[in-house]
C-alpha cells in the first residue's frame, strides 16, 4: 500500500509539475508573443517617425529653397532699381539744376506746354523721333560720367559702406564686403528662414 501511496504521490507530483511547466511555457510564449508585438509596435512608430521627420526636412527644405530664391529675386530687383535711380539723379541733377537757372527756357517750356495743354485738352512732353537719339546719348554720356567718378550705394538702412560701382578697365564692377552682403541679403528672408540659415 505505501508503494501504490508513493506512487500516486509521484503521480500526482508529476502532474503538478507537468502542470507548472505547461503554464510557465503557456505564460513565456504569451511573454515572447507580446513583447514581439511590443518590438513591431516600435518598429512601426518608430518607422512613422522617421518618415515624418523625412517628409519635414524635405518640406523646410523646399520652403527655404522656394524662399530664398524669391529673397534672391528681390535683392536683385531692389539692387537694379536703386542703381537705375542713382544713376538716373546723378546724370540729370546737374543739367536739371542748369535748366532751371536758365529762366528764358523755362519760360519757353511753360509756354508751350501751355499752348498744347489748350489744342489737346492735356499736356504730354513728347521728344520727336529725331531727338530720341541725342538724348539717350545725352543720358548715356551723364551716366557713363558718374560711373567713371564712382558711385556708392546703399539700399538699406544701416549698411555701411555699401555697394560701390566703379571702373575696371573697360568694365564696371560692383564691389562689396561679405558682410555688406549678408545685411543686404538677410534684408529679405523672413525671421524663421533667417534663424535656420545664420542663427540669428
Amino acid at each position: 500500500m505505501e508503494d501504490k501511496l508513493q506512487l500516486l504521490i509521484d503521480t500526482i507530483r508529476q502532474e503538478g509539475v507537468g502542470r507548472a511547466q505547461a503554464m510557465a511555457d503557456n505564460i513565456l510564449e504569451e511573454a515572447e508573443k507580446e513583447a514581439a508585438q511590443i518590438r513591431q509596435g516600435a518598429a512601426k512608430e518608430a518607422e512613422a517617425l522617421i518618415q515624418e521627420a523625412r517628409l519635414e526636412a524635405e518640406r523646410l527644405r523646399e520652403n527655404t529653397a522656394a524662399e530664398l530664391q524669391l529673397a534672391a529675386r528681390q535683392a536683385k530687383a531692389t539692387l537694379q532699381e536703386d542703381i537705375a535711380s542713382l544713376l538716373a539723379t546723378a546724370a540729370f541733377s546737374s543739367p536739371l539744376q542748369q535748366v532751371f537757372n536758365d529762366k528764358a527756357f523755362l519760360q519757353e517750356l511753360i509756354q508751350r506746354l501751355a499752348e498744347r495743354w489748350q489744342e489737346s485738352g492735356g499736356a504730354a512732353l513728347q521728344v520727336s523721333p529725331e531727338a530720341e537719339p541725342e538724348l539717350w546719348s545725352f543720358f548715356s554720356q551723364k551716366a557713363k560720367a558718374q560711373l567713371q567718378e564712382g558711385i556708392s550705394l546703399s539700399p538699406i538702412p544701416g549698411l555701411k559702406p555699401g555697394f560701390r560701382i566703379g571702373p575696371d578697365g573697360e568694365q564696371y564692377v560692383i564691389t562689396f564686403s561679405e558682410a555688406d552682403f549678408h545685411a543686404f541679403f538677410t534684408h529679405f528672408l523672413r525671421p524663421h528662414t533667417k534663424a535656420l540659415l545664420f542663427g540669428e
